[in-house]
């Protein structure tokens, strides 16, 4: 079974640049919109949660491997970061609300119930004519990923995938239900890319999904 903690002590791994895509949006959004609190969902080693705190925004990181909190708070320095370890899952210790949530090929780590859940944690902590900005990965994407013994045990759920954590279970989503899972949202952008993955030394499809509450 793949250990996040472990996973993070592999550098290879660790990406150290906001992804390009999340750039542009932020760029665009805060030009439009005043922010106050933003939130990293599964903020990993910090690259966003960097960049947004480098840009003046208070940003509260969440990831649930000790491993990269630790670098985060090692590179935060005296940037307005709160640091602190939750599974998207369960944010009930969290009281906040933000005004944006960003959670970058995050989503696609369980079953569909689980999943499901997860969606129900970040729109709670979403306040109302907030933002979400998701990169996720399409139902298409096992294309990359299958293996000879690669298994569906549910409806584009998956196990034994060719990635470094493929031993868990992976999600992949399709339009419809992107768009059922943000059903509080009222406005929902998605749109599919191709970017350069550092795992699969690839370029690959993800969806890109703006949502506004």
């Amino acid at each position: 079974m793949a250990n996040w903690n472990e996973l993070f002590k592999d550098k290879s791994l660790v990406i150290a640049e906001p992804n390009p895509n999340f750039v542009e949006f932020f760029e665009d959004l805060t030009k439009r919109v005043k922010l106050e609190r933003v939130i990293d969902l599964g903020c990993g080693t910090g690259r966003h949660s960097l960049y947004m705190a480098d840009k003046g925004f208070y940003v509260h990181a969440i990831d649930e491997a000790e491993t990269a909190l630790e670098h985060l708070r090692m590179a935060s320095g005296d940037r307005n970061i709160k640091i602190s370890r939750f599974s998207l899952g369960d944010l009930s210790g969290i009281d906040e609300k933000y005004d944006l949530g960003v959670c970058v090929n995050v989503l696609g780590h369980g079953k569909i119930s689980e999943l499901e859940r997860m969606f129900g944690e970040i729109d709670r902590v979403i306040v109302k004519g907030g933002s979400l900005f998701l990169i996720v990965t399409p139902a298409r994407f096992i294309d990359y990923v299958r293996l000879p013994g690669t298994v569906e045990i549910e409806k584009n759920s998956y196990l034994g995938i060719d990635a470094p954590d493929g031993d868990i279970v992976h999600h992949f989503y399709s339009e419809e239900e992107l768009r059922s899972l943000l059903k509080n949202y009222d406005d929902v952008r998605i749109s599919v890319v191709k970017e350069f993955s550092p795992f699969l030394k690839k370029d690959v499809e993800h969806c890109i999904v703006i949502a506004k509450k």
